[in-house]
């Protein structure tokens, strides 16, 4: 631990004052030098929110958490042999496939933080206040990522000494999330309610809260962080926003998306696109590699390898706007039964705007190629020469590419990109809080809930409460 405050240490010397530098001789360096100055403490937090959630959430490949995770599901249509998918699980190949339990690096940079931060007389207590809570936030985080795969894992809630018992045995996975959901509800207090949204504030947490406590079955914990979010202080500051594109589709617009809590960024042209999210989700366009169909006017050299799946899109519904106006299946509608020829064009029309912000499918544009996915189009797999990363599911991901941003924002191989991953926002909260209140026979509350991403989301008609 000591060489990575070493290097925060020298990240962060010119923010610190020379009062502080020139105290000690040069060879005398230590941790204690760190926890007596806010900026130095800081900077040790900040590490800690780089490193824990690029490794776990943000790594930048086909390991990436939301896309890790929906590829085990039928959201996704995978290129490769997914063994979870497959339920071909063994103890051999069980961590290569879901990631290994031993997180436990990452829990002891967050308890350190809280260990030095406590009763630090050197920093003034607001600021301990804060970066403790948000230490915790990080290791509810860490915990999370390791229960949700694992169960119950062995529980190390404080600083550990070489003095310690290390021998620990597996805690319950209910005594886990009884712990992360009492960690968050120590840590929400001390957070401030707005801040940079790639630090914890109240509502992040609250928004982590709902989603910990309904995985754990703890659904009176999720109903009171949820009456918090929308009943509480906290519903003056976020709020649902109607632009469901525009908070995947473009770099900037999370930065003020009322809705949009928590987010990891990297910027200023620092990464190269194959360390990146959209090198691993996005459609491949390969001009001249096309033997049928209209020609790409761009070119996207991507890696992608999971696609969405058929039934995946066929679960985005239609509005009946020739029959009863209602949300439903759109082989239902009476525009699809009284059509005397079934086309693409009548399939995809009316259907919750959510799939168009999601999904590219035939007849859509992707950035300005147009798409054709059936057997004469440009993307069908076997007239671009059989192309490795070409769809072999007949759609391709619209979510988290920045086609909003133009084509200067084209993903590809070596080219530095920006990218921000989405980790928590309102809408979230919105369906955990939804669930927990219908698990708790409160429908009528539960439907009004969800009416809110339904509509304004989606763009559906609202269901009757």
């Amino acid at each position: 631990m000591k060489k990575y405050l070493y290097i925060a240490l020298i990240m962060v010397c010119g923010l610190a004052s020379c009062d502080v530098l020139d105290t000690e001789p040069m060879d005398s360096y230590n941790e204690l030098l760190i926890w007596r100055n806010k900026d130095l403490a800081e900077n040790v937090l900040r590490e800690a929110y780089w490193t824990i959630l690029k490794d776990l959430y943000c790594s930048g490949d086909n390991n990436t958490e939301c896309l890790r995770t929906d590829s085990w599901t039928d959201n996704v249509w995978n290129k490769d042999n997914n063994s979870v998918a497959a339920e071909a699980i063994s103890p051999t190949n069980i961590e290569n496939n879901i990631g290994g339990f031993n997180k436990y690096s990452y829990i002891r940079r967050t308890s350190l933080i809280i260990e030095e931060l406590t009763n630090n007389p050197d920093i003034d207590g607001q600021s301990c206040k804060q970066f403790i809570a948000e230490a915790r936030c990080l290791r509810v985080m860490v915990y999370s990522w390791m229960v949700r795969r694992w169960g119950g894992v062995m529980l190390v809630d404080k600083l550990m000494t070489p003095s310690d018992e290390m021998l620990m045995s597996r805690s319950t996975e209910e005594e886990m999330y009884r712990f992360m959901v009492n960690e968050l509800k120590l840590a929400i207090p001390d957070l401030p309610s707005t801040a940079n949204k790639e630090r914890f504030t109240k509502g992040a947490a609250l928004t982590l809260l709902t989603r910990v406590s309904l995985e754990g079955g703890l659904y009176d914990e999720t109903i009171a962080a949820g009456k918090q979010l929308f009943e509480g202080e906290e519903a003056a500051n976020w709020s649902i926003d109607p632009e469901y594109r525009k908070m995947f589709g473009s770099f900037s617009y999370p930065e003020t998306s009322p809705e949009i809590q928590f987010y990891f960024t990297q910027g200023d042209k620092k990464q190269y696109c194959e360390n990146l999210l959209p090198m691993y989700v996005a459609g491949t366009l390969a001009p001249g590699r096309n033997i049928m169909g209209p020609a790409f006017n761009d070119k996207v050299d991507a890696w992608c390898a999971n696609w969405p799946s058929h039934e995946l899109t066929e679960a985005y519904l239609a509005i009946d706007v020739e029959g009863d106006q209602t949300a439903k299946h759109y082989t239902e509608t009476a525009k699809w039964k009284n059509a005397p020829v079934k086309t693409a064009s009548i399939m995809y029309s009316n259907r919750d705007k959510r799939l168009d912000a999601t999904i590219c499918y035939d007849g859509t544009t992707y950035f300005t190629s147009p798409i054709e996915m059936d057997t004469k189009g440009n993307c069908y797999w076997e007239n671009t020469q059989n192309h490795g990363f070409m769809t072999q599911s007949g759609y391709m991901w619209r979510k988290y590419i920045y086609e909003l941003d133009g084509t200067d924002a084209l993903p590809g191989y070596q080219i530095l990109y920006d990218f921000r991953y989405i980790l928590f926002r309102l809408g979230e909260a919105c369906l955990n809080y939804a669930e927990a209140l219908g698990r708790k026979g409160e429908i009528d509350k539960a439907i009004r809930m969800m009416n809110m991403t339904r509509t304004q989301h989606g763009g559906l008609p609202a269901l009757p409460e």
